[in-house]
Formats: C-alpha cells, structure tokens, sequence
C-alpha cells in the first residue's frame, strides 16, 4: 500500500491553514520519475556514477534537486507537474461518506495554491514521502543528501564492525 500523508501550510500567506493529502508515486512511476530525472541531469553536463543511477530515487537525493534545475527547463517542467499530480485539495469543512474529509486533484489555475512557496512546500514533501528524505530540511540545516546518506552508512559500518568486535572478543579464551 502507497504511503499517504497530510499536510498544512502553516507559512503565513494566502495558503496559512489550508491542508492537502498526498499519495506516494508507485513503485514504477518512482523508477521513470527517477530515470527521466537523471537523464535531464546528465544531458545538462551532470556527472553521475551509474550506481548512483541504479538507485533511483535514494539516488536523487545524494545528487541533489539542485543539478536537476540545471537542466532545461522543457525536461524539468513534466517532472515538477508530475510530483503535483501526487497532491490532492483537502476541504476544511466538507467530508465524504463515512467521515473522511472530502478530497480532490487540483484544479488548473485555481485557488487551490495561491502562493509559489506552497507549490514548493509541496514538492518537498512529495519527495519526503517517496525517499524518506527532506531537501528543505537538509538545506536549513545545511547538510547535503550525499553527507547525510554518508553519515548514516558509517554509522551502520560503525555500529556492524563494533558488534563484529564485540562476537569476536568473546570467542577468545580468557
């Protein structure tokens, strides 16, 4: 089952207190996604190591959205709109049958998003959602996707070699 999450602009503007739901992009259309991203990427001059490339969306996040805007604009504009597609309008007052609130796809050129900062809000969360990683919260804290992914697997690497320390002291004789 795809993940879902809701989330509400607490950002003071236009969109302050509006929430909207969000669906993970299935498995396949994360892997085109992914792929069609790349590719943007390295026809722009980027240089990425093919098991970076392999890895799909974790990959993105090593890389970065950042070398994602370096490419044209006619290749990144689809893969801005498709993230959107994965964002759905949620009533504040109004509820479906069986007391879910009542939810839909945005509506083009509406007052669905009024501010361009909630339309990257959710783009991040998007992509939060589908990685398990934040890009605005690696830029506020000033860390990269690739060091934060470098941190984590040394500490795995740390916390494997410890418990292998740890098993092998214990087989030597006293």
């Amino acid at each position: 089952m795809r993940k879902t999450r809701e989330v509400t602009v607490v950002s003071e503007g236009r969109d302050q207190g509006k929430t909207f739901f969000l669906t993970e992009m299935a498995a396949e259309q994360q892997e085109s996604w992914a792929f069609r991203a790349f590719g943007a990427m390295t026809r722009s001059g980027v240089d990425i190591p093919p098991e970076i490339i392999a890895s799909g969306m974790a990959g993105l996040t090593m890389v970065g959205l950042k070398a994602l805007f370096s490419a044209p604009w006619i290749e990144v504009h689809p893969l801005l709109t498709e993230m959107m597609d994965c964002v759905q309008w949620q009533s504040p007052e109004l509820r479906a049958e069986g007391g879910d609130p009542l939810r839909r796809k945005l509506l083009p050129a509406s007052d669905d998003i009024e501010e361009a900062s909630t339309r990257i809000f959710l783009r991040d969360k998007v992509f939060e959602l589908c990685t398990g990683f934040s890009i605005a919260g690696a830029l506020l804290t000033g860390t990269s996707a690739l060091q934060t992914l470098m941190d984590m697997a040394l500490s795995t690497s740390l916390t494997s070699l410890e418990s292998s320390e740890q098993s092998s002291q214990a087989d030597l004789p006293l």
